[in-house]
């Protein structure tokens, strides 16, 4: 799993104060080297200049793409999808830009994808920022066959 192709879409939409505490975040992942790909989904002008200033003056490894225009949340990770696909993605995380993930996160989730190769998506667990002692949403579940 260590080897495997992962690749992790944001979506920024003017808000780039949380797309870059984010990507601050993402830097601190633990065991698992991902590629970022942030798409600009036809945020302001003055946004935009934000999130690249960020982006450059933290020297983040971010591929950042701009679609020109709002393709909604579908249409705009649709767009980090196929980026993420024609560059040999094995593993997509689509992370909403406001989240703070763990930094063991990712590697949790690969972890169960490794367990089980017909499992095709992992959901967590998601907690209040502003009080972390709330979950705000128990991702995943499980699906059972016919």
């Amino acid at each position: 799993m260590d080897q495997a192709a992962v690749y992790i879409i944001l979506l920024n939409w003017n808000s780039a104060a949380d797309t870059l505490r984010c990507l601050r975040a993402l830097t601190l992942l633990r065991g698992v080297q991902a590629r970022v790909v942030v798409v600009d989904n036809g945020s302001e002008p003055a946004d935009l200049e934000r999130l690249r200033s960020g982006i450059a003056r933290w020297g983040l490894a971010v591929e950042l793409v701009e679609t020109g225009e709002n393709l909604g949340f579908g249409g705009g990770c649709n767009v980090g999808m196929r980026l993420a696909l024609e560059q040999g993605a094995e593993f997509v995380w689509l992370l909403n830009n406001d989240a703070v993930p763990h930094p063991e996160a990712l590697q949790a989730m690969l972890r169960v994808m490794a367990r089980d190769g017909e499992v095709a998506a992992v959901g967590s667990v998601i907690y209040d920022l502003e009080r972390p002692e709330r979950v705000q949403t128990w991702g995943g579940g499980w699906i059972w066959r016919w």
